[in-house]
């Protein structure tokens, strides 16, 4: 007894050899939801959200009371990272994309499209004129002043170079020069503050003096040393606007921002978005293509080898070396899942968590086969236990982390996208297609038409199976152009003389010419007709079957119900192969062959 059986279907396989896979795995997996064991095609992208005009990136972000927006870019390099500020009242967010400077706006803006402001603070550049007068205590001091520029978010400048003045203790001291205008490209600049030192004290450090409305121009300090002494000291020295060509932006957990340029990551002073010390700067051995926060850890993607960035303080952040080289990805070819990193690169999937790294696809693409699809515009997301990886417009992989016998890989291929979406807070992943947005894998979605070829399994001898058997839930395939082996039958007949037919089959001795056709023999047709595929009249099929024996196509069958299926007879063959092909609404459980019908129900 002689029986095939295929079930818990599996994904694709590619790079172990066609007869040395496992039974419920395939050579070719498309449109395949391997969830639960059957063939069932993924579900249809559910249209989410409708745009007024196409955007090239959308990015999902959350207001404090949970509510999600989608906020449009025109670059489809933006990286964007909402406050690190807990709660923060403003709702701010701030990208980078490399094409300008990094930028920032609220949430609201966004959406209304009011343009962005540049990310961080340019401080004034001149000191101020301090002029002491009117004192008659005859004890001098020496003070040193310095005023910063606030926006209407509270972000506060460095200061400008001091200005060192002797006067006498109760001088007036009068102050001019104090900037009216901003010298960077764009700020909300609502505020000036001024801070000076305090003699006879024990620090030198500079302490407030006085908040300002934007525009004034002068300041009479009449403040007692005493009283001054007491306020809060300056703390924005060494704080400055991030650099102009930044990519990459990431938020820590520890409350502060990162990005990187060349060999160089930077990073922002905690919960201060806004300032970015040069002292926070760290060079890696190699360039930096990618940064991804992997729990409390921030991973750099250099062109030699991962490294490790840890530490919450930005002023004391070490680093270690992963062992292995990996090709390095681009910034929008990284995602997060929960601790650790996976990146698309040019020799497959890599896992990477703060101690290790794996190379996910390695057991089912060699670097040839990866290569094949693989472009710099590669582009990830997750969806629920899958990597969705996004190849270009019209091409992608669901690749499972599951590690169940059931896990590997299915390609898509009517998922046609300009860009894909990845929401982190809920897991889901979203496909934008013109001015729409569609969520992948929704629940209520209908269901996709799929392929599934089986590994090709090696008889012990030349066999024929004479019956099939495919169990499944009922849909409708229809295929609305013939397949290549129909019309190759088709232009055979069509190269032979005409023939006379009752029920399909030749009249007045006309065999032998019928003979000559190769493949399949076509439905029946009318007495005069010829024995031909009708291009006007398509298949409805919930299932179709290929069956290959030693390479060559044997059958080509429309499967409408479980029953058994009788095959072509005639010939025998060592190797042999299934591929499936099932409706939107159909999920195949099993298929089977068997030599005899009475084999395969006692199988």
């Amino acid at each position: 007894m002689v029986v095939l059986r295929i079930d818990g279907f599996a994904g694709e396989r590619r790079i172990v050899d066609a007869r040395l896979l496992p039974p419920n795995e395939a050579v070719e997996a498309v449109n395949v939801d391997l969830r639960h064991g059957t063939l069932a095609g993924i579900p249809w992208p559910w249209l989410e959200h409708s745009f007024a005009s196409p955007p090239a990136r959308v990015i999902p972000v959350y207001r404090p009371d949970g509510t999600r927006e989608w906020l449009t870019f025109g670059s489809a390099a933006v990286m964007l990272a909402q406050s690190p500020v807990v709660n923060d009242a403003y709702e701010r967010v701030y990208w980078t994309d490399p094409a300008g400077p990094p930028k920032y706006s609220t949430i609201d803006d966004v959406l209304n499209g009011v343009a962005p402001f540049d990310l961080g603070v340019v401080p004034p550049s001149s000191p101020l004129t301090v002029t002491p007068s009117g004192g008659s205590s005859g004890v001098y001091e020496t003070r040193a002043y310095v005023v910063t520029l606030v926006t209407v978010y509270g972000e506060e400048s460095a200061p400008s170079p001091p200005v060192v003045v002797d006067g006498q203790t109760d001088d007036t001291w009068a102050i001019s020069n104090i900037p009216t205008t901003y010298s960077g490209a764009s700020a909300a600049i609502d505020k000036v503050r001024i801070y000076r030192t305090v003699s006879g004290t024990d620090t030198a450090a500079f302490r407030f003096v006085a908040e300002l409305a934007f525009g004034t121009a002068t300041y009479s300090d009449t403040d007692k040393t005493s009283e001054v002494a007491l306020n809060e000291p300056l703390r924005t020295t060494g704080w400055a606007p991030p650099l102009p060509n930044l990519d990459g932006l990431v938020r820590h957990p520890a409350g502060f921002l990162a990005a990187f340029e060349g060999r160089n990551v930077y990073f922002s002073e905690p919960y201060q978005p806004h300032a970015w010390p040069a002292a926070y700067t760290y060079t890696l051995p190699w360039p930096v293509r990618a940064l991804a926060v992997a729990g409390d850890v921030l991973l750099a993607f250099t062109e030699g080898v991962p490294i490790v960035l840890y530490g919450s303080d930005p002023a004391q952040i070490g680093q270690y070396w992963l062992a292995a080289s990996v090709a390095a990805p681009s910034p929008r070819a990284v995602v997060t899942v929960r601790d650790f990193a996976v990146a698309a690169t040019s020799d497959g999937l890599v896992a990477v968590a703060p101690r290790s790294m794996t190379r996910l696809t390695a057991p089912y693409y060699d670097e040839r086969q990866w290569s094949e699809w693989y472009s710099d515009d590669i582009r990830l997301a997750v969806s629920g236990d899958s990597v969705l990886v996004r190849f270009d417009e019209s091409s992608a992989l669901l690749f499972s982390l599951s590690s169940t016998e059931r896990s590997g890989v299915t390609m898509l291929e009517t998922i046609g996208n300009q860009d894909i979406v990845f929401d982190p807070a809920t897991g889901d992943a979203f496909l934008l297609a013109g001015s729409g947005l569609y969520r992948f894998d929704h629940p209520d979605a209908p269901r996709d038409s799929w392929r599934w070829r089986s590994k090709v399994f090696q008889m012990p001898k030349p066999t024929n199976f004479g019956v099939l058997q495919v169990k499944f839930t009922s849909g409708l395939h229809t295929v609305t152009t013939l397949p290549p082996e129909a019309q190759q039958y088709n232009q055979q007949r069509f190269d032979l003389p005409p023939l006379d037919v009752l029920d399909g089959y030749p009249l007045g001795g006309e065999m032998q010419s019928l003979s000559v056709v190769t493949g399949s023999v076509p439905p029946t047709q009318p007495l005069g007709g010829e024995p031909l595929y009708m291009l006007d009249a398509p298949l409805v099929c919930p299932v179709t079957v290929r069956i290959f024996g030693d390479g060559d196509e044997k059958a080509y069958l429309c499967i409408e119900d479980g029953l058994t299926v009788r095959l072509p007879y005639g010939f025998k063959a060592t190797f042999w192969q299934v591929e499936l092909a099932g409706a939107a609404s159909t999920e195949v459980y099993s298929v089977a062959l068997g030599t005899t019908g009475r084999e395969l129900a006692r199988a």
